[in-house]
């Protein structure tokens, strides 16, 4: 049975012939009777009636006691007296909500099991039916644990193949297999459900990545806990952290042409929080598409609309890849083209203009192009976390969403107003 110190309230382990023994708390030292946790008398009980039981039983002895000798020797038929229960020493510790709590246990072993590539340990960890309810939810479909059970015997492979493949990706933005728990905690535990927290550091030291948190849902299926959902859950103080970063890594910049702009150095972003593992992989489907040189007419067109229409989860890979294309270069034609589509996906997304141009015909040159993915990622550190996509009730855009743009040339102030106004019309 699990027990309680009245005093610091401690948990430990005692085997259930113990109830009612005294113990000793191995935390703080403090002198209890065992009683199951939670049971009437245990450590719920106010210590100011513990003690009036003491006090009342010590009084009750001494009466006895008292009357005994009172009696003249005749002590041996008066009430006997019960003896006090022996004192336990060796109690056992348990940990219910912290580190080697049983929930946080659950979740470091999806963490290890990730890692090491432990497939089969990995699948009974995870509570498919649960994982495939949320994964499948949509707007227009409502899909429930049982609907799992109605798979065919190979879409249910085919499921578990994939999901536990995005698991073991060694993606820096995966939570789960390149990400070493080092700290933990129970937020909230029924005996259906639990939350823990988990916090994390890389397991690639050399990345510089400061540590992270991810929340794990767990789910009790026939006595055993296992999860069917997990996210990022960022603390304020990683919040702040970001701001500042975001904040500092802005510069105002002049090109050689005079033009003034707001640049950001880019690099690979991490995905919005919640988008699922097939959400992400249509994303890249899709920017696969519009960056293809045989991409064409309807085809184009459509995986740009679905783009727009998916929005706020597509910006981070939209300029994950221009990021990808600016350490390539830009000299070929692909490039170019592949880097206008990007450029103009994510216009008509966010409606904010740069001076980006990907075609020397355009007036673009190596500087140009440069400053214009930079132009983008300082639009994302400043922006992005309070952007809402116009469904979302954005707010109508402002002239100060618009980065900083002195034209040099008549021509240049033309091509800048047209810009603005295919932008507004979108």
């Amino acid at each position: 049975m699990r027990i309680q110190c009245t005093s610091c309230k401690t948990t430990a382990k005692l085997s259930d012939d113990k109830e009612g023994a005294k113990v000793r708390c191995p935390s703080c030292g403090h002198v209890y009777v065992a009683r199951p946790a939670g049971a009437r008398g245990s450590p719920s009980t106010k210590s100011s009636d513990t003690k009036l039981m003491i006090f009342g039983g010590a009084g009750l002895i001494g009466v006895i006691l008292l009357m005994a000798v009172m009696s003249g020797g005749e002590a041996d038929e008066t009430s006997k007296i019960e003896t006090l229960p022996e004192l336990v020493e060796d109690v056992e510790m348990v940990d219910l909500t912290g580190w080697d709590s049983p929930l946080v246990g659950v979740a470091r072993s999806i963490h290890k099991s990730s890692f090491q590539r432990d497939r089969i340990r990995l699948q009974r960890l995870l509570a498919m039916d649960r994982i495939y309810a949320r994964m499948e939810t949509t707007e227009e479909r409502d899909v429930i644990p049982g609907d799992w059970g109605v798979l065919s015997n190979d879409k249910q492979i085919i499921f578990e193949e994939e999901l536990i493949n995005s698991m073991l990706d060694g993606a820096i933005d995966n939570l789960v297999a390149t990400w070493k728990p080092f700290d933990g905690l129970v937020l909230l535990e029924t005996n259906e459900e639990a939350t823990v927290r988990i916090t994390l550091e890389p397991r690639n030291t050399e990345l510089g990545v400061q540590t992270r948190n991810i929340e794990w849902q767990l789910v009790n299926v026939n006595g055993r806990w296992k999860a069917w959902a997990w996210e990022r859950w960022i603390s304020p103080e990683e919040l702040r952290g970001e701001l500042v970063a975001r904040v500092s890594s802005t510069n105002k910049i002049t090109l050689s042409d005079g033009s003034k702009v707001l640049e950001a150095e880019p690099g690979p972003l991490d995905w919005v929080v919640g988008t699922s593992a097939e959400e992400r992989a249509h994303i890249e489907k899709l920017i696969a598409t519009v960056c293809a040189p045989d991409t064409r007419g309807s085809d184009l067109y459509s995986a740009r609309q679905d783009l727009i229409a998916i929005c706020r989860p597509a910006i981070p890979a939209l300029l994950t890849k221009f990021y990808e294309l600016d350490l390539e270069g830009f000299e070929s034609y692909e490039n170019q083209t592949a880097a206008m589509q990007l450029h103009q996906s994510l216009t008509e997304i966010t409606g904010y203009v740069t001076t980006f141009k990907a075609h020397e015909a355009l007036g673009a040159t190596d500087e140009r192009r440069s400053s214009g993915v930079k132009q983008w990622f300082s639009w994302y550190h400043r922006r992005f976390k309070r952007f809402k996509c116009e469904a979302d009730g954005a707010p109508e855009k402002t002239e100060e969403e618009v980065p900083l743009f002195e034209p040099r040339t008549e021509q240049e102030r033309r091509d800048y107003e047209r810009a603005l106004r295919e932008a507004g019309n979108n």
